[in-house]
């Protein structure tokens, strides 16, 4: 969740890597994998209280300010 709040508020992939000591591409591989793998029942709730509060409750907003499209982050949400 930490990642996605970072990128939301606009840091780089390069940043948010430095930041939690990772690689670049690993910070972006592992946060799209999480889009697309089954999800966990407790980071819904996180995310869903993101969204509503830092994006009116809106998939699409969220979606864009975590630069994914809204339909992968819709499924990776649903399944």
């Amino acid at each position: 969740m930490q990642a996605f709040s970072m990128r939301c508020d606009g840091m780089t992939w390069a940043q948010i890597g430095a930041a939690l000591h990772y690689d670049a591409s690993t910070v972006y591989k592992d946060l799209h994998r999480v889009m697309e793998s089954p999800p966990s029942v407790s980071i819904y709730p996180r995310i869903a209280d993101y969204m509503q509060k830092s994006c009116n409750g809106s998939v699409s907003v969220f979606a864009e300010k975590i630069h994914v499209s809204a339909y992968r982050l819709r499924r990776g949400l649903i399944y």
